[in-house]
């Protein structure tokens, strides 16, 4: 069997987190793929918001001295001068735990837009929130730094810091009644990109169907499983289409900044109405490959959409959980405006989102098994007198989406 799934992963084998030099890098390869094997493509910039740190401090006060902890600021949550305060931990921040905080500085279990809504306007001074597992340690993990998105910069600006757990196991442990906190940040904007490329159909031509997977990382790691696999499912659709033209015209788009919050997906759609007027389906790839796991498809149905996929994996004998939600990844965007999405991933054990997210844990057969499915599903859909599916999406799935992926965004607001 050739590697053709995990030669790609390799050569992705490095950080790209959205807005960084080096996911403009990972841009590049997956261009210069597509100008040797496939029919050319091009880079599609637009700006994300961003912050600068410079001081981030955080120091527990006990009667032994004060203990540095080490901690990062969460982006774009402002600065705070050296400022020392009660501690509180509220847990899950929800607001009978968040009466009498005001002048303190409130640590939480996690972040949300909700308790985030509820912290603000609590009178707090910042916050700290924390990232990993019991077993973590500064040999073999990273503070997963917050990053405030829109919908939560919208309510305020509340300064905080992420620390690791058994550091705040050990603040609420010890009871640890006062802390010192200083954060020094500057927000920026960052440019990111978008790969795209366009296969006209040979008999419908205004017929299109967008083929999504995001290339950048997370903050650490190299981003093996997610989502440089889906990178390599939507090239190898690419290789074959390009050689085999279909009946309906084929958007690929590898999206930067996913993981800042669908923030290419959200470019595209903002930058290319007239383009997603015409788009009838979305088919998205968000880690696979996986070798200890299932495959697993989403969809967010059009007419029939769910039906037509169970059937068709039955047909062809391919074994997946199959249900009806919304994903949190790329396609959620596209489903957004109307268009049936299925999301094509794998469930399972792998690492996400920091330091150990390789590819040793990834198979080609795996790979290979979902880009099949896909090249297959996508044969049947595009070959047919009429398009299969309509255009829509069920109006409780509608509320949600609508509310999960923040709205619909303007070029302006965008800053393409």
């Amino acid at each position: 069997m050739s590697e053709f799934h995990l030669d790609i992963v390799k050569k992705l084998d490095f950080n790209r987190y959205g807005g960084t030099n080096n996911e403009l890098r990972a841009a590049e390869i997956i261009l210069d793929y597509l100008r040797k094997h496939g029919n050319g493509g091009r880079l599609e910039e637009f700006d994300i918001p961003a912050a600068n740190v410079t001081e981030s401090i955080l120091e527990a006060i006990t009667p032994a001295g004060n203990k540095s902890i080490p901690c990062l600021a969460a982006l774009r949550s402002g600065s705070l001068l050296l400022t020392e305060a009660e501690l509180y931990y509220a847990d899950a921040g929800e607001e009978m735990s968040l009466r009498n905080v005001g002048g303190k500085i409130v640590m939480l279990n996690s972040l949300n837009k909700d308790n985030y809504r509820r912290l603000c306007e609590s009178g707090a001074i910042g916050f700290i929130t924390f990232s990993g597992a019991f077993n973590d340690n500064s040999d073999n993990d990273d503070i997963r730094q917050t990053l405030l998105r829109d919908a939560m910069t919208e309510i305020g600006t509340l300064p905080g810091v992420t620390i690791r757990l058994q550091d705040a196991l050990a603040l609420v442990r010890d009871d640890v009644k006062r802390v010192k906190m200083q954060i020094t940040q500057e927000e920026c904007r960052n440019p990111s990109h978008n790969v795209t490329s366009f296969i006209e159909g040979t008999q419908h031509p205004d017929q299109v169907v967008a083929l999504t997977a995001h290339y950048d990382s997370g903050q650490y790691g190299h981003g093996a499983w997610d989502n440089a696999s889906g990178v390599s499912n939507l090239l190898y659709l690419h290789r074959h289409f390009s050689q085999n033209p279909p009946m309906r015209s084929l958007r690929f788009i590898w999206c930067g900044s996913e993981e800042q919050g669908l923030l290419g997906a959200k470019a595209f759609v903002a930058a290319n109405a007239d383009e997603i007027a015409k788009t009838q389906f979305c088919l998205n790839f968000d880690m696979t490959g996986n070798i200890l796991g299932y495959h697993h498809l989403i969809t967010t149905d059009g007419m029939g959409l769910q039906h037509l996929v169970h059937a068709f994996a039955r047909e062809i004998g391919f074994a997946a959980k199959i249900e009806e939600k919304i994903w949190p990844s790329d396609g959620s965007v596209f489903a957004n405006e109307g268009i049936p999405t299925l999301n094509v991933t794998r469930n399972g054990h792998a690492a996400v989102h920091n330091r150990h997210d390789k590819h040793t844990a990834l198979s080609e057969k795996y790979l290979l098994e979902s880009s099949e499915f896909a090249l297959k599903f996508l044969n049947r859909l595009l070959g047919g007198v009429e398009f299969p599916i309509e255009r829509g999406i069920p109006e409780e799935l509608a509320a949600e989406l609508e509310k999960y992926v923040g709205g619909k965004k303007t070029k302006a607001e965008l800053k393409l």
